[in-house]
């Protein structure tokens, strides 16, 4: 909760889905889609997008191997991914049946202007109204 009993602002909210916490999502479109003000009940924003949570849980797993054609090649690497979360109004409103998960190939090449990675998922557990994005890409660190 923000100061005093406030709503966080939407900047503090949280947010889940992309190539930094699921998959095979659209960025920040996973997310609490229940908006509680005044005593209505809102599952999306203005702009049509998720309205964020207090609770995010992710996890992920991720086994790295050397590309198969240059394996004396530091700068690449594969890996397979499974990743699940989703993000949550409170911790009370946690369901694991709410919760998202893809599972995919990826691929980090360390290029001289930064890291470059490259993913392709696939969600499995994919709900109505999900935004997907199996193919993916981020330039620059992903911590």
């Amino acid at each position: 909760d923000g100061y005093g009993g406030d709503d966080v602002p939407f900047y503090e909210r949280l947010f889940a889905g992309g190539i930094r916490s699921v998959r095979g999502y659209e960025d920040n479109q996973l997310g609490d889609l229940r908006r509680i003000r005044d005593g209505d009940v809102a599952t999306r924003d203005s702009n049509d997008d998720p309205y964020g949570g207090r609770f995010r849980t992710t996890l992920s797993g991720e086994l790295f191997f050397p590309m198969p054609f240059a394996a004396d090649n530091d700068a690449v690497r594969m890996s397979t991914f499974v990743d699940a979360g989703n993000v949550f109004h409170d911790v009370s409103d946690f369901e694991t049946s709410e919760v998202r998960a893809s599972a995919g190939v990826a691929v980090t090449w360390f290029s001289p202007v930064g890291p470059l990675s490259f993913s392709v998922a696939e969600p499995f557990n994919n709900q109505p109204g999900d935004e997907l994005q199996r193919f993916q890409f981020l330039l620059g660190a992903s911590f």
